[in-house]
């Protein structure tokens, strides 16, 4: 937009929004990102403050946000409200009150700029006047008929939702709408190993792939289905709900697909619209240098501290080979503990590298390769307690049913 022709876009003005409607904000569904200028949070009602050192936006609260999160919108966020706009002398030249509220996206130019200022501030549910002085609305060319140049306006405006719509690879190819929004702050590496729920459809609503009622697991790099899955899923949090629009180059390419299976056929250069649900994860890392230890986490630690050289270690675990067959079942029982010193070449190779990375509680599956003595083995550590000599530590261990990591692929394995 023209910095000199700046206007409010109305209904009129706005271009028609094509995308389905799945994907179109139409919730508050956000708890993160930034508040407002902090000298506003929580101000009285009826008090007016200066938003801009040059006076040119103030605010009055005139009813306090009910959301529990008080968060506020983003530049890029799609925001919802309904306003009144009047003149000094409260003439009304445009309202939504008697009919549907107005949706833009914040902070890209859509509005005025004493808009994508003042919005940035209010939380779900506030109601607040704005007073904008010209070079924040129209100027000095003013929009006839309604507003005369070089006018300062008033703006009544509630934000009653908004929703974050994330650029997730920076061109365009994978936005993402968020649902639901996730817990903790972390997101999965390449390496980890992710467990999902979708659905995948076309702009038109028809469904082409859905996950099983138990979800899928992959590895991060590895993709699922198509290139948009690897990528927005380490944007993702745990339990995080989204929805994903789909250009066809993260998608099936211009070629699109044949039915196969029970999957739907995919059109030509077809966009595709993802329901994505992140159920959990596990942390996949590198125990030893040469890359042929690895360990997969299924339960994190409940502290920062590890076994050092010289630590003694109480363990009990499950030996199994790549095909599930059992070889060796150790400390089970209270009266038959495995105690192990770090750095004592008590255990095979590998194994005691991975005790030396674990905390107390995590619970892990962790790859032993045939060079390190024991051909084709996976240990399956399990209620590892750890008894340092000099600090009393406990972990925990416990054997994942039929979840066994493959050499190379990590891939996911049914077996016994």
């Amino acid at each position: 937009m023209d910095p000199d022709d700046e206007r409010l876009v109305t209904k009129e003005d706005k271009i028609e929004d094509v995308r389905p409607k799945s994907f179109r904000c139409e919730m508050h569904d956000k708890s993160g990102g930034e508040d407002g200028p902090p000298e506003l949070k929580m101000k009285e009602v009826g008090v007016e403050r200066k938003l801009l050192k040059n006076g040119g936006l103030t605010k009055t609260v005139v009813k306090h946000g009910t959301c529990k999160h008080p968060k506020s919108p983003l530049s890029g966020d799609e925001v919802t409200v309904h306003y009144t706009g009047t003149l000094p002398d409260g003439t009304v030249f445009d309202s939504t009150r008697d009919k549907e509220p107005f949706t833009f996206k914040l902070g890209v130019g859509q509005v005025i700029r004493g808009w994508d200022k003042g919005v940035k501030t209010m939380r779900k549910g506030e109601q607040a006047v704005f007073t904008v002085q010209p070079q924040y609305a129209y100027g000095k060319a003013g929009q006839p008929p309604g507003i005369p140049p070089d006018t300062p306006l008033r703006f009544d405006i509630e934000l009653l939702s908004w929703c974050s719509v994330k650029d997730v690879c920076r061109d365009g190819g994978v936005m993402k709408k968020i649902v639901r929004e996730g817990k903790s702050w972390e997101t999965p590496k390449d390496s980890d190993e992710v467990k999902v729920n979708y659905e995948v459809k076309l702009e038109d609503g028809t469904l082409i792939s859905k996950s099983p009622d138990d979800g899928v697991k992959f590895i991060v790099e590895e993709g699922w289905l198509c290139p948009a899955f690897k990528h927005a899923v380490k944007s993702m949090k745990i339990e995080e709900v989204v929805v994903l629009m789909v250009q066809p180059e993260y998608g099936f390419g211009i070629d699109g697909r044949e039915a196969k299976d029970s999957e739907g056929p995919v059109p030509l250069n077809a966009t595709l619209i993802v329901d994505l649900e992140l159920v959990s994860w596990n942390s996949v890392e590198i125990v030893t240098d040469d890359k042929k230890v690895i360990k997969k986490i299924t339960k994190k630690g409940e502290s920062y501290e590890k076994p050092n050289g010289g630590s003694t270690v109480t363990i009990k675990y499950v030996g199994t080979l790549s095909d599930g067959a059992i070889f060796e079942k150790r400390g089970l029982h209270p009266e038959d503990p495995v105690t192990v010193t770090i750095d004592d070449d008590q255990v095979v190779p590998g194994l005691e590298e991975t005790l030396a990375t674990m905390k107390k509680g995590e619970v892990c599956i962790v790859m032993i390769p045939p060079e390190q003595k024991i051909p084709g083995t996976w240990m399956d550590l399990k209620r590892l307690q750890r008894l340092l000599r000099r600090r009393t530590k406990a972990t925990i261990f416990s054997r994942k049913e039929n979840c066994f990591l493959l050499p190379g692929s990590m891939r996911r394995e049914e077996g016994t």
